[in-house]
């Protein structure tokens, strides 16, 4: 089941496993591109389909993210910081189903989160949400 009836008194992160572009395996947060022609609420919904399967259901808040981070490629930083791609980060609650049975995640607490997180991604989270350190 995908619920998370575990601390309920605390806010839950959804992370999933996820092959990195260096082929390596990581607990990450949902995340995909955005395509040309989708909308950010579209893609936020295939994003979360795609990662969770069709019966996870969660309501988006709002159409803007709460924060985003610029990333810089190697080959981009040598010509003048030219961003090589952003991350947006949005909000959602669980509302029901489950998550599709080949699918490999947990729904953890902030101090969970940091011990599985890569430590950029938490450090980005961490500016993102105000998480205190």
């Amino acid at each position: 089941m995908s619920y998370p009836r575990r601390k309920q008194d605390e806010t839950l992160f959804f992370v999933t496993k996820q092959t990195t572009a260096s082929n390596t395996k990581e607990w990450l947060l949902p995340k995909d591109v955005i395509y040309k022609g989708e909308t950010i609420k579209q893609g936020l919904k295939r994003i979360l389909s795609c990662n969770c399967g069709d019966n996870f259901i969660a309501f988006i808040y709002g159409n803007s993210p709460v924060g985003f981070s610029t990333h810089y490629s190697d080959r981009y930083e040598e010509q003048k910081n030219i961003c090589d791609h952003n991350i947006f980060y949005f909000l959602a609650r669980y509302i029901s189903g489950h998550v599709r049975d080949n699918t490999e995640y947990q729904w953890l607490n902030i101090q969970e989160l940091e011990q599985i997180l890569p430590k950029s991604t938490y450090t980005q989270l961490s500016y993102v949400f105000q998480i205190s350190q």
